[in-house]
This record gives C-alpha cells, structure tokens and sequence, in this order.
C-alpha cells in the first residue's frame, strides 16, 4: 500500500512539474517580463490605464540584459508592442484583445501562464 501510494505521489509531482511553464529567458529578463504581465494584469482587471503599462514598459526596457542570450530580441520586440497599442489606442480607442495578445507573448517568454 506505501508504494502505491508512494508512486501515486511521485506521478503527481511529476505531472505538476511537466505542466508548469519555464522560461526562455536569463534570470534578470524573466524579472522584467513578470513585472510588465503584473502591470497588464492590472490593466486588464481594470486597475490601471494602458498609459501606466506602456510607463512600466518604457521603465522596465531599459533593464533588459542583453548579454549572451539572443531572447532578449524577442522580449525587445514584444515591448515594443504596447508602445504601438498605446499609440493606437489613442486614435482608434482601446483594443482589450490585442493588448491581452501582446501580454500573453511575453508571458510566454517568461513561463508565466497565459490569460
């Protein structure tokens, strides 16, 4: 009964381990595509304004590391995306899906989970 039980656990663990994302990128890059997701999330949950994200996004672009890794092009690429969705939303109004799209790329580099 120990071993069944024993090996029930181990497929568990195993199964939570083999579903969580990891990241694409160094340590310092997976810190500042969590801190841009956490300001879209906030935005999204309707606690700030696309403005705040592209501040965060404009703040954080300048810690990219950039050294010995070439994600960090993507990560650079994928930022410069809500410059453009704030841009546009100023002439066309906000789009909520794009600005969750350009998100979840970058949630994605980082291992963190799409929303």
């Amino acid at each position: 009964m120990k071993k069944l039980i024993i090996c029930f656990l181990v497929l568990i663990a195993l199964s939570v381990t083999a579903c969580t994302p990891s990241s694409s990128l160094n340590e310092t890059n997976t810190l500042v595509a969590t801190r841009i997701v956490n300001a879209v999330d906030e935005y999204l949950d309707g606690k700030s304004t696309l403005r705040d994200v592209v501040r965060v996004v404009d703040r954080e672009r300048g810690n990219i590391d950039e050294s010995g890794e070439d994600r960090h092009v993507s990560l650079t690429l994928n930022l410069s995306t809500f410059s453009y969705l704030q841009v546009k939303a100023q002439a066309d109004g906000e789009d909520v899906s794009a600005v969750r799209e350009a998100r979840n790329k970058v949630a994605e580099l980082a291992g963190i989970r799409k929303r």
